[in-house]
């Protein structure tokens, strides 16, 4: 009688760890299907996020280039040292210069 209920015992371990295993194998591909959901929609947001900034770029440059070219139909005078929009041209210049080194 002792052997049977130990055997018993025994079987009834081994068929909750097979279930136990069963269910945190499930559990851990359920999380890693997540966690590829969530990394693909990070990824979707980042490459969204570099099109917009190259984008916003893309105008201001744009219309920095067509500023530029609207002051070169422009007679240049000695007040244009003082112009707000062209210092902050020669800055930018200046900045990308020494960043391009």
């Amino acid at each position: 009688m002792k052997e049977v209920v130990c055997h018993r015992a025994l079987h009834s371990i081994t068929a909750d760890s097979v279930v136990a295993r069963s269910v945190t194998e499930g559990a851990v591909a359920r999380h890693m299907r997540l966690a590829h959901v969530v990394m693909d929609s990070a990824e979707k947001a980042a490459l969204l996020a570099q099109v917009v900034v190259t984008g916003v770029i893309e105008v201001l440059l744009l219309n920095m280039i067509a500023d530029v070219v609207a002051l070169r139909d422009m007679p240049l005078a000695p007040s244009d040292a003082h112009n707000q929009f062209c210092q902050s041209i020669n800055r930018l210049f200046q900045a990308c210069w020494v960043h391009g080194r």
